[in-house]
């Protein structure tokens, strides 16, 4: 049962996504080009060479790592880093299959586990390789460690609750209920000690940030800032506006009342098992619904919210645990019709999501464009600027983005960013907004050289320069 979703709903979806997905719900390629970036900025830099990283600690620094590891080993980055997020997607939903499996039975359990996969951003976290499906895995992992005894599961769970903020600085915030559940399932000394001992990597990230920008809190400003530029006003969401986005993504708000009542099933007839559940799900929704109300997530990226929505998926069907006798045998096949609906619905849901925001044609034309004719000049783009570097296996750092009002905080003026020393080429990746301001201020020095479709690539450089980037085709 846990892993007829697999089939079902993963493998499909993988199939028809190519990773090639733009807009806010997407960080694949950002992710990749953050890798890039940290262990490859520099001529002679190495992944396996600490000396010359160039740690970015406004963002996950082991989001960073894990997708610099294909690179690493000769394999091919989008791929590979799209096989590592189904991993984790999988063990999220092992994850939850083990936590229930002795409280609730395998029935039960299974249907807990494949409920997670009827969450359209949990399954597009899984297919283009967002960060969402490690965060995720962490997060079921750190909770099911501390519902088991014994030594190893102790370790695990540490590990993996130090691992929250190594894919999500936000995971920081999930440390206060994770040290609760662990005092409270633990005991006062052994649960404290867990408490503390995860904190390790937010000393580490606090640690990095000051010795390289002398602000421990650095990271911080600057998501805060990224935040308000990218929200337009629009951030943060009321508590019924919470419960509401909550119910969209689920398949209704009837759902998230038989979340409700799952959680509150597993609490009353789940045993130990069932009231950690119990307090894991209302104290991470809880603060999320904090986070969204206070603007600190934005609340239009969905993504941003796939660790409640998987905890309470997973909690609808702990509601059979209310039931006993005849209604327990009418209601495990009706809610396994329920999950076989759910399951559709999201599966068509994340179909239509990447379609939806699949990357344009000319974006990978041009991309391949610049690899081939103009690699290694410092290039502006219009939009997609994590995508052109990674599709054209450009050098980290040779391709900028343009700033904007929806992209930046105080964006510089758009003429004096063309006037940015060193830059040589330009690339209007579509027609929107950011292309049409470029052309209304583009100098007479800038010459067309490259064009398909809604894309154009422009070049500054004149004589045997400009007629050689004429000539030249992608290979």
């Amino acid at each position: 049962m846990a892993l007829l979703p697999v089939a079902f709903v993963f493998a499909p979806v993988f199939a028809r996504s190519e990773n090639m997905h733009a807009g806010p719900e997407s960080i694949a390629f950002d992710r990749i080009q953050l890798a890039m970036r940290s262990f490859w900025l520099e001529p002679g830099a190495s992944l396996w060479r600490p000396r010359t990283w160039t740690l970015d600690t406004n963002f996950p620094l082991g989001t960073a790592f894990l997708f610099a590891l294909p690179r690493a080993f000769g394999l091919d980055s989008v791929l590979a880093a799209r096989g590592l997020a189904g991993g984790a997607a999988l063990v999220a939903s092992l994850a939850v299959f083990r936590f229930h499996s002795r409280s609730a039975g395998p029935l039960v359990a299974g249907l807990a586990a494949a409920s997670v996969w009827t969450v359209p951003p949990f399954i597009r976290g899984a297919v283009v390789s967002g960060e969402e499906a490690f965060f995720t895995a962490a997060l079921m992992l750190a909770f099911l460690g501390l519902a088991r005894s014994g030594r190893g599961w102790t370790i695990l769970s540490v590990v993996a609750a130090n691992g929250l903020v190594l894919f999500r600085l936000e995971g920081a915030l999930l440390l206060p209920i994770y040290g609760a559940v662990a005092l409270w399932a633990r005991g006062r000394r052994e649960g404290g000690l867990i408490a503390l001992a995860s904190g390790a990597s937010v000393l580490l990230h606090l640690g990095l940030a000051w010795s390289i920008t002398g602000d421990p809190l650095s990271f911080l400003w600057l998501a805060q800032g990224v935040t308000e530029a990218t929200s337009s006003g629009q951030a943060s969401l009321a508590p019924m506006e919470y419960l509401w986005v909550l119910g969209q993504q689920l398949g209704g708000s009837w759902v998230v009342l038989l979340s409700g009542a799952g959680v509150a099933s597993a609490a009353a007839r789940g045993g130990r098992e069932g009231r950690l559940w119990a307090a894991a799900v209302l104290g991470v929704t809880i603060v999320y619904g904090l986070l969204t109300a206070l603007g600190l997530l934005n609340a239009l990226h969905i993504r941003y919210l796939v660790p409640p929505l998987a905890l309470l998926s997973a909690s609808v069907p702990l509601g059979l645990l209310a039931l006993t006798g005849r209604a327990a045998a009418l209601g495990r096949p009706a809610f396994c019709v329920l999950l076989a609906v759910l399951l559709h619905g999201g599966q068509q849901a994340a179909f239509a999501e990447a379609e939806a925001a699949r990357l344009p044609p000319t974006v990978l034309q041009g991309s391949r464009w610049l690899g081939s004719c103009a690699r290694g000049q410092l290039t502006l783009v219009t939009s997609h600027c994590p995508e052109i570097e990674v599709l054209g296996r450009l050098p980290p750092g040779s391709v900028l983005d343009l700033e904007t009002d929806l992209t930046w905080p105080d964006p510089l003026p758009v003429r004096t960013q063309l006037e940015r020393t060193g830059l040589t080429m330009l690339f209007l990746a579509d027609q929107g907004d950011a292309a049409q301001a470029v052309l209304e201020v583009l100098p007479d020095d800038w010459h067309l050289v490259w064009s398909r479709d809604l894309g154009r690539i422009y070049t500054r450089a004149g004589g045997q320069e400009r007629e050689r980037l004429l000539e030249c085709r992608s290979r």
